[in-house]
This record gives C-alpha cells, structure tokens and sequence, in this order.
C-alpha cells in the first residue's frame, strides 16, 4: 500500500506541476493576445506574435492531454487502493511523465 500511496503523491505533484506551467503558459497566451490588440492589423510584428501564441497554445493542449492522463491515473488508483484519493505531499516528480 506505501507504493500505491508513494504514486499517488508523485502524481499528485505531476498534475501540480502540469497546471503551474499551463498558468504560466495561460498568462503568457494572454500578454501576446493583449499586445496584438494594440497594433494595426498590417503591422509586421502581427505574424510573429500570432506564430508564437499558436506555437504556445499547441504545446498547452499536449500539457492538458497529459495532465489529463494523470488525473485518470490518480482516479484509477485511489479509487483501488487506499481510499485516501489523490492526496498526497506535493513532493517529488514521475519520470517520463510530461
């Protein structure tokens, strides 16, 4: 039962850790959007500031594809195990998991 508690609270900072970076990420979507609200629509910044929001925003849907394997993963086991959930200390990272 230690290991199953063990892997829940690895992925339990595994998903802390995939939605810390998908805020992140979220915040920095936002600032290129905001800056793009302020320039002409010929502007050539445009085209570089829209390339990287699209590159940001496809790397944030890979994150969330992750994130929401972990979650099943952490559902899967605390609904097998110790009945405690996905609760666990935040420490600790799984390897190969993002």
């Amino acid at each position: 039962m230690d290991t199953q508690h063990d892997e829940l609270n690895e992925i339990e900072s595994d998903i802390k850790a995939t939605g810390d970076s998908l805020v992140a990420d979220a915040k920095e979507v936002a600032d290129l959007e905001e800056q793009k609200t302020v320039l002409p629509a010929g502007d050539p910044r445009m085209v570089e500031l829209a390339q990287k929001s699209q590159a940001l925003t496809a790397k944030m849907a890979a994150k969330a594809e992750v994130e929401a394997t972990l979650v099943d993963e952490a559902q899967r086991l605390g609904a097998t195990g110790t009945g405690e959930g996905a609760k666990g200390t935040g420490q600790g990272k799984a390897k190969g998991r993002r």
